[in-house]
């Protein structure tokens, strides 16, 4: 069983995660792919799996996702670990002020906004099925959070992106893992949500997503050999689908170069 994070960082892919066989954890691993091999990093200090993920000042950040489960509690779903990728090293960098797992983040300058997610209870049973819309804003250069304005959806394993002064989120899970088409978005300005008038073509399931000029591409886990495009300015969307027998499926992750 393995539980990864990615993310897109200065024109490399980043995978950080764990594998756990026969109940036992078996590595902390963390790697590096520049589109032609893959690189073995420094290992994660923490646990972290179903974290969101945000590239921040040159620096990575991973927020939350299970660290301990024991039994059926979940305990430290609140952990922020930071990657240094020039000196290949890894810090403790606080606290969320919540305890969340399948969250979206998404940088914007030298603050990430986290997003969604499931909201957990430490020590308490995990919660898998109710996706919450609270919004919390963290400061990397003082380490501080605020808590932001909730969206107007409750959403988990949703993409977030930054694009024109807005924070968009599309897709993921609601409330008993509905798998949603909707999108919305926030203006970093005023902190408004509003939803988008056009839903998504098709069912995601768990999204990644990246800006590409005025257009967002969108993966989802449950519909495969299938890439969605978004068109910011004109609010309309398009649906490329991959030809062949082999179709890429699963969980994944965009990038633009």
């Amino acid at each position: 069983m393995q539980h990864v994070m990615f993310i897109a960082h200065e024109d490399m892919v980043y995978c950080f995660g764990y594998t756990n066989e026969n109940g036992y954890d078996k590595s902390n691993i963390s790697k590096r792919f520049n589109g032609i091999k893959w690189e073995n990093l420094a290992p994660m200090i923490y646990y972290h799996s179903e974290a969101a993920v945000a590239s921040i000042q040159g620096e990575i950040f991973v927020f939350g996702g299970l660290s301990q489960v024991r039994g059926n509690g979940v305990y430290d779903a609140n952990v922020i670990s930071k990657y240094n990728p020039t000196n290949n090293t890894w810090a403790n960098a606080g606290n969320i002020n919540s305890f969340r797992t399948k969250a979206a983040a998404v940088g914007v300058g030298d603050v990430a906004y986290l997003c969604g997610g499931y909201e957990q209870v430490n020590g308490g049973q995990r919660n898998n099925t109710t996706g919450f819309a609270k919004v919390e804003v963290f400061d990397s250069t003082n380490i501080t959070w605020k808590v932001g304005n909730n969206m107007v959806e409750g959403r988990a394993s949703c993409a977030a992106v930054h694009f024109d002064g807005k924070i968009f989120v599309f897709g993921g899970f609601g409330s008993n893992n509905t798998l949603l088409t909707s999108g919305e978005f926030m203006n970093i300005a005023d902190g408004v949500w509003t939803m988008l008038t056009n839903n998504i073509p098709f069912q995601l399931g768990e999204v990644s997503a990246c800006c590409v000029g005025h257009h967002v591409a969108m993966y989802g886990s449950s519909k495969p050999g299938h890439v969605v495009l978004y068109n910011f300015k004109k609010e309309e969307w398009k649906t490329l689908v991959e030809e062949g027998q082999n179709l890429f499926n699963g969980r994944g992750c965009l990038m633009a170069k």
